[in-house]
């Protein structure tokens, strides 16, 4: 126990510009997760004493991370502040303005993702066999999603409807410009694998391109784009950090594990 709560301390000053001492919530349970699994994983049982004192000791940490941003005046709000249907029209009245292909690109992504509701990750891997178009509205199918990783709702179709009385964020129109713009791709994938990384980079350019627009409606330019993000393998590589810290191996081979787990996690 002693041991892991040392781990979290450590990564809260290595996570962060501010060298704070404690983890955020989201930090907190990301790692306590990662145990878990760890324990799991080396078939290894703990007591229920040792649970209630893992439980007793991340109420102290959250309670500390609280005082500190009090403290120090840190940001209150965790995470990607959501997009605003005001902001989601400026950026999609923007990319249209822009007309280069890569804010055509991103112009479908942003319409397609903000109409299906889903993660940009489920966005990504759009197959044009799962693309239809039934009765008034366009329709595409995931075959699986995080909320339904065994796809067993995967029958289900969302519905995305034109809107001719706002062309711009009218998601049809801006999928048709995308088709004509960019050839079909052998494998059938709507978008390719890179796709998120063009995305979050042309969303980047857009915004600090119209900053005092974006900031009037409240968001910090610094912190965009308030997107979901693929995280890839978040639990894996939080159990690497921990096996290597509790191993106590060499920090050389510790740093070179952070550094990759940053990638890993943080995009």
């Amino acid at each position: 126990m002693e041991i892991f709560v040392k781990f979290l301390f450590g990564m809260a000053r290595a996570n962060s510009k501010d060298r704070n001492k404690f983890l955020s919530r989201s930090g907190c349970g990301s790692y306590r997760s990662s145990l878990k699994e760890l324990r799991r994983v080396c078939k290894v049982t703990a007591s229920s004493e040792w649970d209630a004192d893992l439980s007793v000791k991340f109420k102290g940490l959250l309670r500390g991370h609280a005082v500190e941003k009090e403290q120090k005046g840190g940001r209150l709000a965790e995470g990607k502040d959501p997009i605003t249907f005001a902001l989601y029209k400026i950026l999609c009245d923007k990319f249209v303005e822009d007309g280069s292909k890569e804010a055509i690109f991103a112009h479908a992504f942003l319409t397609l993702t903000w109409n299906l509701v889903c993660r940009s990750k489920n966005t990504v891997y759009i197959h044009c066999n799962h693309i239809a178009w039934e009765n008034d509205c366009l329709t595409i199918q995931f075959a699986h999603m995080k909320t339904d990783v065994e796809g067993g709702d995967s029958a289900r179709k969302p519905h995305v409807y034109t809107n001719p009385h706002n062309i711009t964020i009218c998601a049809p129109t801006a999928l048709a410009k995308y088709l004509i713009a960019f050839p079909a791709k052998e494998d059938g994938m709507l978008f390719d694998n890179k796709s998120y990384t063009r995305f979050c980079k042309q969303l980047k350019d857009i915004v600090k391109k119209n900053k005092d627009k974006v900031e009037r409606l409240g968001y910090d330019v610094l912190h965009f784009p308030p997107v979901t993000e693929c995280r890839i393998s978040v639990v894996l590589s939080a159990q690497c950090l921990l096996y290597v810290y509790i191993m106590k191996m060499p920090s050389i081979f510790i740093n070179r594990i952070r550094r990759y787990s940053h990638v890993l996690i943080v995009t």
